[in-house]
């Protein structure tokens, strides 16, 4: 199993690129990938159009880093979901509103449950 990650300061956004499988085994090359997605400026964009496996591992990862990234203002935006992501996302009920934005279950509900958005 492998997985590549890399990660680019754009306009106003940091692009995070995943490729590969996303698992157990890899969660040290995504933790690094977030890590310095974070510490760049503007929202981040996660790219998973290339990532062929993902686990509830890595899911939980993601919405981790949504929500330090809301704690300062900023969003973690989805864009190109494999079909993989995509059926892992669905599985979990965790959506991506037309904007990208990641949303767990209860986020943006009416009475703001599980985290707000």
């Amino acid at each position: 199993m492998w997985c590549r990650a890399s990660t680019v300061q754009g306009d106003g956004a940091v692009v995070v690129f995943l490729q590969g499988e996303l698992d157990l085994s890899s969660l040290a090359v995504l933790d690094q990938a977030m890590t310095a997605a974070r510490a760049g400026h503007g929202d981040v964009v996660v790219d998973l159009s290339r990532v062929t496996f993902m686990d509830g591992t890595s899911l939980r990862r993601l919405l981790h880093s949504r929500a330090q990234l809301s704690a300062v203002g900023r969003r973690l935006v989805v864009r190109a979901p494999s079909r993989p992501c995509r059926l892992l996302l669905e599985a979990a009920e965790v959506d991506v509103d037309g904007a990208g934005d990641l949303l767990a279950p209860g986020w943006g509900t009416a009475d703001g449950a599980a985290g707000g958005g």
